[in-house]
């Protein structure tokens, strides 16, 4: 999973979309 992603708030979404 891309915890790149997560540095914004609401990104966890997209890290489960992304996977």
């Amino acid at each position: 999973r891309r915890s790149v992603v997560r540095i914004t708030t609401g990104s966890q979404a997209l890290d489960e979309l992304l996977g």
